[in-house]
């Protein structure tokens, strides 16, 4: 998938998504640019997961948050590269 936020009346483009990455996930949606997108580049499987069932699943799986920290530093890195760069 290929991510790209609105700047100026044109999509810029951001990042790829990489298999087992999350699209959109609650907590961080307000950190996202206000206008953005998402394009499949090649044939996808995706799924729509209901939010409470997905936090009910990690509590129990996973009680210590190890997938979704990993999951926000690698979107941050990624969404804000110039703060992670030295």
């Amino acid at each position: 998938m290929k991510f790209s936020y609105a700047k100026d009346q044109a999509f810029i483009f951001q990042h790829f998504l990489e298999p087992t990455e999350f699209l959109r996930l609650t907590e961080y949606e307000a950190e996202l640019p206000m206008e953005y997108r998402y394009e499949a580049i090649t044939d996808i499987v995706g799924w729509v997961i209901d939010f409470p069932f997905f936090e009910r699943v990690l509590a129990k799986e996973d009680p210590h948050n190890f997938i979704l920290m990993q999951h926000f530093l690698r979107t941050r890195k990624k969404i804000f590269p110039s703060f992670y760069s030295s």
